[in-house]
C-alpha cells in the first residue's frame, strides 16, 4: 500500500514529520475514517458493558461488544485540560507543559501554545485526512493551529450549560446563542460533517474529533429520551453495583441526573453510528470512545477527580470498526489514553512521531490479546496547584495492582493496593513484606518510564496560573502572599536590606498570571 503525503496541508509541516510518514500495513485495504468521541467526567463503571445493569447505554455497549473494550483503561492525567493536551500532543503532562487545569507552562497558554509539537490532527492531516472538530475544546491553543482544518459547532471553554448555551462555529472563538440541548447540537454537527464528507468527491479519509460536555456538571437538563429510561427510579436504583460511596455531597446526590447525562451522550453516539450505516461508511470507519477522566461521586468520601484512585483515573474506552479491526469484546490490556494518538496514526498507515509517549494498540485490536500492554502510567505533576494543593503524584497500574508515589512536597507516603482483591483501595499494603516483590516490580516500571520520558518531577516554567476564579483562588493567593512575604522578610533581614519587595514581587507575579 502506498501512502501519498500532502506536504501543503499544514503551514508548519516539517521534514522531521515527513520522515515519520513511512507507509506500513494497516488493518484494512484502504485508510479508514476515524471518529474519536470523548465524554466528560465519565466514570469507568457508568456503562452497561461494565456489568452495570442500571445504565442505559445501548450504543456504547454496542461498541464494547462489536469492537474492543478496554475495561482496564486509564487516563494519563485525570483533569479536563491536561487530559486533552496529552491526547493532542501525544506527550505526558510533564513534557507538554499543561500540568493541570490550574497550572501550565507559560509558553503553552496562547493561540499558538502547541506550535512546538507534532500534534495528532496535524499528523493525520499530513497523512491524507480531512481533520474536523466538534464540541468542547478547553485548550488555549486555537484548534486551527494544531491541525484541525474544519471546526463545526464547538465550545471554546470547558463546562457549560446543557441547554441554550452560546456556541462557536467555524474558525472563530466567538460564541453566539444556540437554542436547544448542547449535546444534540454537537451531535447535529458531527452528523452533518460525516454526511458532507461522504457526499463530497474528496480522496481524503475523515478524522473527526467529537467532544461532549456531558456528563460534566451541571448534569442537567437532559432531553426526554435520555431521562425516560430512569423514570420513576430513585437514586439508589441507578448506582453501579460496585459503588460503595456516600450518596451525599455536591456530586453524589445527583446520580439520577448524572446517568441521564451519560445516556444523552449515548444517544448522540447512536446517531453517529446510524449515519455511518446509512452512508455506507461503517465498513471502513473506526470509532473510538473514551471518557476524558473519571469521577469520584462520593467514593472514598471524595467528589470530583484529579486524585489517583480508581474512580478518578479509570474511564470507558472502546475501539470499534468491524470492517477494519478483527478483535471483539473485552481485553485485559491495560491501555492508557496516551496510547490512542499513536494507534490512530498506525491505523492510518503511517508511523507516529518517535517522541510521542504512548504505545501502539493495533496488535490488541487485531486479536484481543494484551501483548505488552500490561501497565499504564498516570501523572499529576502540578505540586503548586492553587485549587488542589497536595495532589501531585505518579501512579502505575496493572490489571491487579496499583502503586502511587506522591511528589515529595505533599509529605504523603507511597501507597500500594491489591486492586484485584481490594477494588475500593481500602488497604494500603505498601509496607506489607509479602507485597514487596509486587511493589518493587511496579517501582521498576515507574522508574524506567520516568527516566525514558525525561520526567524528573519538576514543573518547568515560567508558569501561568489558569482556571482562575472563586474564593479558593483568592485564599491560595493570599496564603502565598503571606508565605512569600515572610520568606522575603527573613531573607532581607539577613542581607541587611530591610523588609521591602516581598508582596510587591508576588503582586507582580499574580498580575502576570491573571
Amino acid at each position: 500500500m502506498i501512502i501519498m503525503i500532502q506536504t501543503m496541508k499544514l503551514p508548519r509541516f516539517t521534514l522531521t514529520c515527513l520522515a515519520l510518514m513511512a507507509a506500513v500495513p494497516v488493518l484494512a485495504q484502504d485508510k479508514p475514517n476515524i471518529i474519536f468521541m470523548i465524554s466528560d467526567d465519565h466514570r469507568w463503571d457508568a456503562l452497561g458493558a461494565a456489568d452495570n445493569p442500571n445504565m442505559h447505554t445501548p450504543n456504547m455497549d454496542r461498541l464494547a461488544s462489536e469492537g474492543v473494550y478496554f475495561r482496564e483503561a486509564t487516563i494519563h492525567n485525570p483533569q479536563c485540560v491536561p487530559s486533552r493536551a496529552a491526547l493532542l500532543t501525544g506527550l505526558g503532562s510533564h513534557a507538554n507543559g499543561r500540568y493541570s487545569n490550574q497550572s501550565a507552562r507559560l509558553d503553552t497558554v496562547s493561540p499558538h501554545g502547541f506550535d512546538q509539537y507534532n500534534c495528532l490532527p496535524e499528523v493525520m492531516a499530513a497523512n491524507g485526512y480531512h481533520t474536523a472538530l466538534v464540541g468542547k475544546w478547553h485548550i488555549p491553543a486555537d484548534p486551527w493551529n494544531v491541525g484541525f482544518e474544519e471546526m463545526g459547532t464547538w465550545y471554546p471553554p470547558g463546562a457549560g450549560a446543557y441547554k441554550d448555551l452560546k456556541l462557536a462555529h467555524g474558525k472563530s472563538r466567538e460564541q453566539t446563542p444556540h437554542e436547544g440541548f448542547t449535546q444534540v447540537a454537537f451531535g447535529d454537527s458531527a452528523v452533518d460533517i460525516i454526511k458532507r464528507h461522504n457526499s463530497s468527491d474528496t480522496t481524503e479519509s475523515l478524522f473527526l474529533w467529537v467532544a461532549m460536555t456531558a456528563p460534566h456538571s451541571p448534569f442537567q437538563p437532559n432531553p426526554e429520551a435520555a431521562t425516560a429510561p430512569y423514570a420513576g427510579k430513585k437514586l439508589e436504583d441507578v448506582l453501579p453495583p460496585t459503588y460503595e460511596g456516600e450518596t451525599t455531597g455536591s456530586d453524589a446526590s445527583k446520580w439520577l441526573d448524572y446517568v441521564a447525562a451519560i445516556t444523552s451522550v449515548d444517544i448522540e453516539l447512536g446517531r453517529i453510528l446510524k449515519t455511518l450505516d446509512e452512508t455506507g461508511m461503517a465498513s471502513n470507519t473506526v470509532v473510538a470512545f473514551m471518557g476524558d477522566n473519571g469521577f469520584m461521586m462520593g467514593n472514598r468520601g471524595m467528589q470530583g477527580k484529579a486524585v489517583p484512585f480508581e474512580d478518578s483515573i479509570r474511564v470507558p474506552m472502546m475501539v470499534w470498526g468491524p470492517g477494519v479491526i478483527k478483535a471483539k469484546g473485552k481485553t485485559t490490556a491495560v491501555a492508557s489514553s496516551l496510547d490512542l494518538p499513536p494507534t490512530f496514526v498506525k491505523l492510518s498507515g503511517a508511523e507516529p512521531p518517535k517522541e510521542w509517549h504512548g504505545r501502539d494498540l493495533t496488535p490488541v485490536l487485531a486479536d484481543g490479546e494484551p501483548h505488552d500492554i500490561t501497565w499504564s502510567i498516570t501523572e499529576a505533576p502540578d505540586y503548586q496547584n492553587w485549587k488542589f494543593p497536595g495532589v501531585a503524584y505518579r501512579a502505575v497500574r496493572t490489571q491487579d495492582s496499583k502503586l502511587i508515589v506522591w511528589q515529595k512536597s505533599t509529605g504523603k507516603a507511597p501507597e500500594f493496593y491489591d486492586i484485584a482483591k481490594d477494588p475500593e483501595e481500602k488497604n494500603n499494603l505498601y509496607a506489607d513484606a509479602a507485597m514487596k516483590p509486587r511493589v518493587e516490580k511496579l517501582e521498576g516500571i515507574l522508574k524506567n518510564w520516568m527516566e525514558s520520558k525525561g520526567d524528573s518531577w519538576e514543573m518547568k516554567g515560567p508558569l501561568k496560573a489558569t482556571d482562575i476564579g472563586g474564593k479558593a483562588y483568592k485564599r491560595a493567593m493570599e496564603k502565598q502572599d503571606k508565605d512569600q512575604g515572610q520568606t522575603q522578610e527573613t531573607t532581607s533581614a539577613k542581607q541587611g536590606e530591610g523588609k521591602k519587595g516581598g508582596k510587591g514581587k508576588r503582586a507582580k507575579a499574580r498580575q502576570n498570571a491573571e
